[in-house]
């Protein structure tokens, strides 16, 4: 996961899974501004971490 400006003052959160050496899936959420992404970012990752998932790499938050 990870947080993207866009270019009109907004943010995307950007989240990728698939399996690995598959091309996988993207979702793309947009919020109004960088902080309510990042508030976004941090309730789905406490989420994954709830369910047994570990910080792999702490640049883009990816899980395994």
């Amino acid at each position: 996961m990870s947080i993207q400006p866009d270019l009109f003052g907004g943010a995307f959160l950007m989240r990728r899974w698939g399996r690995i050496g598959t091309a996988g899936h993207l979702r793309l959420d947009q919020y109004a501004d960088e902080g309510a992404a990042t508030n976004a970012l941090a309730h789905l990752a406490q989420k994954k971490l709830k369910r047994g998932y570990r910080v792999i790499a702490q640049d883009a938050l990816l899980f395994s």
